[in-house]
């Protein structure tokens, strides 16, 4: 008897390259979300230039000397302190001393140091607008003519119409 041989194919399924990629990157995402955020505790820009705030602080203390030297005014600026905001901002008081006084201010500076903000409103609370008392409107003579000037051309048909109108 002869022997049959039977021949098995054995199917080995192939692996999309894109989906296999996909799911790479997909946990890849997931750990660096997980990493930025614990941590931390707050969101990690990649490639931000986070500066301390004192650094951050010496840079806005800078352009305010030079802004007050722009306008031509002799104003000292000192740094008293920079602290981290819970909003992402760095705040920092320094005094300005001139020769009319001195006065301590209060200002925002982004936290690569390349944004000023002179001030902070509160969104959170609501102002009462002022309300200005009415003028009362002056007083016209009333006249059986009135003094009307009309400035017209003397090719416009619709001023030469007016002008007729007048008369």
């Amino acid at each position: 008897m002869a022997e049959e041989q039977t021949l098995v194919k054995i199917k080995i399924p192939r692996i999309n390259p894109w989906m296999a990629a996909t799911l790479v990157l997909a946990i890849a995402l997931v750990v660096i979300l997980a990493t930025g955020f614990s941590l931390t505790g707050k969101v990690v820009l990649v490639g931000s230039n986070s500066l301390t705030p004192e650094e951050a602080a010496r840079e806005a203390v800078n352009w305010i000397k030079n802004y007050f030297k722009s306008g031509g005014s002799d104003v000292q600026v000192e740094l008293i302190n920079a602290t981290e905001t819970s909003i992402g901002l760095y705040k920092f008081t320094v005094k300005l001393s001139s020769s009319s006084g001195s006065v301590e201010e209060t200002y925002y500076v982004s936290r690569d140091g390349t944004l000023f903000f002179p001030q902070a409103i509160s969104t959170r609370t609501t102002t009462t607008p002022t309300t200005q008392p009415r003028q009362q409107a002056p007083n016209v003579p009333k006249a059986d003519r009135p003094d009307v000037k009309l400035f017209v051309m003397s090719y416009c048909p619709y001023g030469l119409q007016a002008e007729k109108a007048m008369l």
